[in-house]
């Protein structure tokens, strides 16, 4: 049985969220809020997505560490 997610903390390394993807750009501080910037999430738009949340994904998931890389 899973661990419910506890919202309150950061997500795992390993979690394939929007917080451990290298398309992420965090920018509350900015006013922007936590967006998405890859090329092809923004197709038609003026400004990139924005995020729901951090324990959000979708199909342009891509680690921005890997552990397993050299």
């Amino acid at each position: 049985m899973e661990k419910p997610i506890d919202f309150n903390k950061n997500p795992s390394p390993d979690q394939r969220v929007c917080f451990n993807c290298k398309h992420s750009l965090w920018a509350v501080a900015l006013g922007l809020g936590f967006r998405c910037m890859n090329t092809n999430s923004e197709i038609g738009k003026r400004k990139p997505p924005i995020l729901p949340n951090r324990y959000h994904t979708c199909e342009l998931f891509d680690f921005k560490n890997r552990k397993d890389e050299n």
